[in-house]
């Protein structure tokens, strides 16, 4: 389960998204948020803090209005410098479990070029990272778990699960078959009907390398539905979205074919740009942590 987290806000909509799933994951222990805004060098920390001993105004405002007066607090962090630099720092420093962020933005030029903050944070986060776009009501109910079957996106379905995000709900695992085949039949190199036999003859043995995947995982009772779509990854994710309607995606940053790794900053717009619900992030399990980690999150 989450001992304690890392909630990065900029007092945007996104945000107030992010600091609601943030509430909720804390299970009513909202002081295991750690409330991280990040300003530039040149402002003043004691302006936007009113005054030294208080919390920030606005980040009291945001508590206030979601919590009883008598219930813990989030502890807010006030730091100076690159967003990006920051967050991951706190998050080191702190050792949390999860960081949790706001959907990106339009990207603006200087981001179309090295990435948006989030783009960066998951490219170089050793903890999940959890992209909020939609309203948290409750916990998790349909989970949509993209998968390349390898090592690393085996770990981040177990991550999700050692976080309490897989209590109690629904699991539907996509594989994407790329198919050469139908290219061949294009150029005319093959007829199609040989095609269509060997592409069912593939997605066949993918389904069934899919299932001892899934089987081969330690995630307890789960239930999970598996698929094999033709299509590149993102297609994939694309056209399950409105089939399974999830509430949160779940995927690894590295693996046979990098399926974050790939979108982030190769095309206009990214999985993270373009998908209408959350998504979980998870680095391989054998990301180097930084020596001073307070404590790692609990591996599977």
């Amino acid at each position: 389960m989450i001992e304690q987290l890392l909630l990065a806000t900029d007092f945007t909509s996104r945000s107030e998204l992010a600091l609601d799933r943030a509430l909720v994951l804390a299970s009513g222990q909202a002081d295991k948020i750690g409330a991280l805004h990040v300003i530039d060098d040149t402002v003043s920390t004691a302006l936007l803090r009113g005054e030294e001993s208080a919390a920030p105004p606005i980040l009291a405002e945001l508590f206030d209005a979601r919590l009883e007066p008598d219930a813990p607090r989030p502890k807010i962090l006030i730091r100076k410098g690159d967003p990006f630099e920051e967050i991951l720092a706190a998050a080191d420093d702190r050792g949390d479990d999860l960081i949790i962020m706001g959907a990106p933005r339009r990207r603006r030029f200087l981001e179309s070029l090295r990435g948006t903050t989030l783009e960066r944070v998951l490219r170089a986060s050793s903890r999940p990272v959890l992209s909020v776009r939609g309203p948290a009501k409750t916990h998790y109910r349909r989970v949509l778990f993209a998968t390349d079957l390898s090592e690393a996106s085996g770990f981040a379905l177990q991550t999700a699960g050692c976080l309490g995000l897989l209590d109690g709900i629904h699991i539907t695992a996509v594989h994407a078959l790329w198919p050469p085949v139908p290219h061949m039949v294009a150029d005319r190199r093959i007829p199609s009907d040989l095609a269509q036999k060997q592409m069912a003859a593939e997605k066949a043995e993918a389904k069934r390398e899919m299932e001892g995947f899934l089987s081969g995982l330690t995630l307890g009772p789960l239930r999970i539905d598996s698929r094999v779509i033709e299509g590149t990854p993102h297609m994939a994710i694309r056209d399950c979205i409105p089939d399974f309607s999830p509430d949160l995606v779940v995927l690894g940053t590295r693996g046979r074919s990098g399926i974050l790794r790939l979108m982030l900053g190769s095309v206009a717009e990214d999985l993270l740009s373009w998908l209408p619900v959350d998504v979980l992030a998870v680095p391989p399990e054998d990301t180097a942590r930084p020596q001073n980690a307070k404590h790692h999150p609990r591996k599977p």
